[in-house]
């Protein structure tokens, strides 16, 4: 994780800390550009949500993260070049817990 990254996460564990949020679970997806070979983006993509999952995890607790997966270079970013680092990414998405774990 860059610095730049670390301050977006600080937000939203504050933003999860607070009590409209406190029983949310998160499941992240992570995203690589089209660079290298299929199965090295989708490793690169699991690992890239497991640093955000363990980085959440530190702060919020092993139990809000109900799911992580990697997406690998098959989901770019729409209006972007599939090569773009832009698709270096971590989709977050929240919900009760429930809703979190589903597919």
């Amino acid at each position: 994780l860059d610095d730049a990254a670390r301050v977006q996460l600080v937000g939203l564990i504050a933003l999860l800390n607070r009590p409209v949020l406190r029983d949310a679970c998160l499941k992240l997806v992570g995203h690589s550009d089209s660079f290298g070979a299929p199965a090295a983006n989708l490793e690169l993509s699991e690992k890239r949500a497991m640093t955000v999952a363990a980085f959440l995890s530190a702060a919020l607790g092993p139990l809000r993260i109900a799911e992580t997966e990697g997406a690998g270079s098959g989901q770019p970013l729409k209006d972007f070049p599939t090569d773009a680092t832009e698709n270096r990414r971590v989709a977050i998405y929240l919900g009760p817990c429930a809703a979190a774990r589903a597919p």
